[in-house]
């Protein structure tokens, strides 16, 4: 079965009419701004940890509550240092309420 002609000329008009090119909302801007620290250290505290899920899922904010200290910092220090996606979130995951 032949495909229907695409009604784009070429990839660089299929980019730039259905690529948001928007900068990222206010609230996302504020929040990276607010970790480079943590980016720096190579690690999230847990208030930092806590701001990432009130920003992202704020529902889940009591079970990432009961994620001790040192769980948040060890699952981010591991996600933060790998180079790998699949790593990253096998790490993030580990915590309670990241799915």
């Amino acid at each position: 079965m032949p495909l229907k002609k695409l009604p784009y000329r070429n990839l660089r008009t299929l980019i730039s009419e259905n690529l948001d090119s928007h900068e990222e909302e206010p609230s996302a801007v504020r929040l990276i701004k607010a970790l480079r620290p943590a980016i720096k250290r190579g690690y999230l505290t847990k208030a930092e940890m806590e701001s990432v899920c009130r920003w992202k899922s704020p529902r889940a904010i009591k079970l990432v509550q009961s994620n001790s200290p040192q769980a948040i910092r060890s699952a981010t220090a591991r996600a933060l240092e790998s180079p790998v996606e699949r790593v990253k979130a096998e790490a993030l995951t580990e915590l309670t309420g990241v799915s």
